[in-house]
């Protein structure tokens, strides 16, 4: 069950937050920033899962701990609105 929840949270990692990253070179640095809450220069396993709760909860609209289809498509739509169209179909 572990490693479904890493998955899933990695997955919600790279569509909600890469595109920005990758819209903005230096956001990179911004986006290690703001995971790594101690500020020791690492990201640690514990900061991970913290960062990977609340995209998952910026998600969750109706906060049943649940993302539906439709919740699932906002975040899509947002996205596309937000960054456009990518090639190779990333936000279909």
């Amino acid at each position: 069950m572990k490693t479904i929840g890493i998955v899933i949270g990695t997955l919600l990692f790279m569509v909600s937050a890469l595109p920005l990253a990758m819209a903005q070179p230096a956001s990179n640095a911004r986006l290690f920033d703001q995971m790594d809450t101690n500020g020791d220069g690492v990201v640690s396993e514990q900061e991970w899962h913290a960062a990977m709760q609340k995209r998952f909860e910026s998600i969750d609209k109706n906060r049943d701990g649940n993302l539906s289809a439709a919740e699932w498509q906002e975040m899509k739509d947002s996205l596309r609105e937000r960054f456009g169209s990518r090639k190779g179909g990333r936000f279909r």
